[in-house]
């Protein structure tokens, strides 16, 4: 399985455990060893709620979202920013724009 996630500009490709294996900067982990793999995945995405508070959900909660086409405020605005663990570093990321979703098997 293979996930693909567009955050504006940015393309992240993720394997079936949420790890990028390949990103927009360059990045190619494709025939990376595991250990190496393991340094940066994705958790999760996170939204601003009441008072600026973050609200997370899973990463399976974000690509069923994706599904049934959730990823937008009703006036268009992308909702979630992602979330990730990057080399042993949880992260908010602050880039509001997860716009597209692409899972294939």
């Amino acid at each position: 399985m293979e996930i693909i996630i567009y955050v504006g500009r940015d393309k992240f490709v993720l394997d079936e455990k949420y790890r990028v294996i390949e990103y927009s900067n360059g990045l190619n982990k494709r025939n990376a060893s595991e250990e190496a793999k393991e340094t940066w995945r994705i958790t999760g995405a996170w939204y601003k709620g009441a008072f600026g508070r973050p609200h997370i959900i899973s990463m399976e909660t974000l690509l069923e979202k994706a599904k049934n086409k959730e990823l937008f405020y009703k006036n268009g605005q992308p909702k979630y920013a992602l979330m990730d663990i990057d080399h042993n570093t949880n992260r908010l990321q602050g880039k509001f724009g997860v716009e597209y979703i692409s899972i294939t098997e």
